[in-house]
């Protein structure tokens, strides 16, 4: 185990995505983060993809294994 120094809260930056930023869904039930860095989120309406600026979206519309 490695030593971790203690994080005060004015370290921390705190971010809020709903589908306005591009998210599939404001629910989400999974966060899963890649080896590649990508962070993928599902929910009821689909798969997001977050490579830190932007998501892009997979869903029934355009994904057909989700139909």
């Amino acid at each position: 185990m490695t030593n971790v120094a203690p994080v005060s809260g004015r370290e921390l930056i705190h971010r809020r995505f709903t589908t306005e930023d591009g998210l599939v869904g404001n629910i989400v039930q999974a966060v899963l983060q890649t080896a590649n860095g990508f962070l993928w989120v599902g929910s009821e309406e689909g798969l997001s993809r977050f490579d830190g600026r932007k998501f892009e979206v997979f869903n029934s519309d355009n994904t057909p294994a989700f139909s």
